[in-house]
């Protein structure tokens, strides 16, 4: 059987999973290539659309999300 959730159940795994995979990006720092930074400027770009979201700031996706990560 399938297993469905909330849409706020979703986009908060959707957040962690998002906000996890930027944190392995960043903490490999011998590796900040050009994929690596494009890589984490997608991610950004989802977390600044979920920002949309009335609820975002409850899980912590406000302000400016490029200076938070430390992007170039």
């Amino acid at each position: 059987m399938r297993r469905t959730e909330t849409a706020e159940q979703v986009l908060v795994t959707l957040i962690g999973s998002i906000q996890y995979s930027l944190a392995e990006l960043t903490s490999d720092s011998d590796r900040q290539d050009d994929f690596v930074c494009g890589q984490m400027y997608a991610y950004i770009e989802c977390l600044e659309l979920i920002q949309l979201w009335q609820n975002a700031k409850k899980f912590g996706i406000d302000g400016n999300l490029e200076k938070k990560y430390n992007l170039p």
